[in-house]
């Protein structure tokens, strides 16, 4: 059985999408991305997570090119501690 796929979020560099089946909230990331593009993905996943709690989060970086210093630090020094703090306890990269 194929997994059903309801799109959050699709924008030229990121797909966020969620299985309802697996609850899983995915983001595809694409190319070469820019700190703004990153907060919006991400804020998108957060606040999917806000809404609905036990989500597990998978982060495929198969079409990724390159993240900049600026962009992981977000990730690393912000957002994932943002997350964990709503109740985020599984991720996946």
């Amino acid at each position: 059985m194929v997994a059903e796929k309801r799109v959050l979020f699709s924008e030229k560099y990121c797909e966020v999408y969620y299985e309802e089946d697996r609850n899983i909230i995915t983001a595809n990331w694409i190319g070469y991305l820019q700190i703004d593009q990153v907060k919006q993905g991400c804020q998108q996943i957060t606040n999917f997570i806000k809404s609905n709690q036990g989500v597990t989060h998978l982060s495929d970086h198969t079409r990724l090119k390159v993240l900049s210093t600026e962009v992981q630090d977000y990730l690393t020094g912000i957002w994932f501690q943002e997350v964990a703090d709503i109740g985020l306890k599984k991720i996946a990269v």
